[in-house]
């Protein structure tokens, strides 16, 4: 997953796991939480400022967090804890820069994931007086 591909995938259940090849096989990961998957979900366009290009990966469970893995999918760790109520989906938008995930008392998380900043100049803009 280091770079985006279409052979990448995952499905939840009771357990978390992981295909590399389009579904030919299947592989249990660990995942961080207790209860069933309410959705798992990520971006693809999403590359973290590590050389390595790792992508960000989210889901949730029948819990009040969300969780989120950036290297490689290998570890999960908390991300956000909500106030009340337990996820039941989470989805991003066609580019994964944003992230919403609904809850069943009726709240709703958001996350903007950041892009990345690139400097263009190191010009310090003036004042102009006219």
């Amino acid at each position: 997953m280091g770079s985006s591909n279409s052979f990448t995938g995952f499905i939840g259940g009771a357990g978390l796991q992981k295909t590399t090849n389009s579904g030919g096989l299947w592989l249990s990961q660990v995942s961080a939480g207790a209860g069933s998957f309410g959705g798992i979900t990520g971006g693809p366009n999403i590359i973290s400022d590590n050389t390595a290009g790792y992508l960000f990966r989210f889901y949730v469970r029948s819990d009040n967090k969300i969780y989120i893995s950036e290297n490689n999918s290998e570890v999960w760790s908390v991300d956000y804890t909500a106030p009340n109520g337990n996820y039941r989906y989470i989805a991003a938008d066609y580019a994964g820069v944003n992230v919403w995930a609904v809850r069943d008392n009726g709240g709703i998380s958001y996350l903007d994931l950041p892009v990345g900043i690139e400097q263009t100049s190191s010009e310090i803009p003036g004042i102009l007086f006219s």
